[in-house]
């Protein structure tokens, strides 16, 4: 039976992911390399073994969002995941707007664990920026960054396909808001 890497995520207004893709091209950091803009998002589920009646599932339960509106987002701050010693991500995460990523993040995935697994840790919204290429996690100092604004504009569930170039991703479903 074949399965598929899949992730729902919101997505941001296009002059907010180009904004976000220079800062992360401007960080410079040796050994990592930056997210494209066109895959910049905040994501609300993923789901690695995912069948096609589980992506359906999703799909479905996707709708409780369908009534959801754009609203503002702010980045102010980056963070380095899982910590600054051991980075292996670099991230952005919202100011402005993380009230309501959490509580579409909440509407979503109540909707979802009727039938799925969801993710048990406490949901961090971010922004990947840069990730770590290959190697051991290391240790990184980032620097204040200006205020980067913008709007969450649609929800989306992604197919994603890992190549060595980096991730593809399809959309399989997508709500405007």
């Amino acid at each position: 039976m074949r399965t598929s890497r899949v992730f729902v995520a919101l997505n941001l207004d296009k002059a907010l992911e180009e904004a976000l893709n220079a800062l992360s091209t401007s960080l410079g950091l040796a050994g990592y390399r930056s997210i494209k803009s066109d895959q910049m998002h905040l994501t609300l589920y993923f789901n690695g073994t995912a069948k096609e009646e589980d992506i359906q599932f999703i799909m479905d339960a996707m709708d409780v969002l369908n009534e959801t509106r754009e609203f503002p987002v702010s980045f102010t701050s980056l963070l380095a995941l899982p910590n600054m010693r051991q980075s292996r991500l670099v991230a952005t995460e919202p100011g402005t707007g993380r009230a309501e990523c959490s509580e579409i993040h909440k509407k979503l995935t109540d909707r979802i664990k009727m039938l799925l697994p969801v993710d048990a840790r406490p949901f961090l919204p971010h922004v990947s920026l840069l990730r770590k290429n290959s190697g051991k996690p290391q240790a990184v100092m980032l620097p204040d960054i200006k205020a980067l604004t913008g709007r969450v504009i649609a929800c989306t569930l992604y197919e994603s396909s890992l190549y060595s170039s980096g991730p593809v991703y399809r959309i399989l479903k997508s709500i405007a808001f």
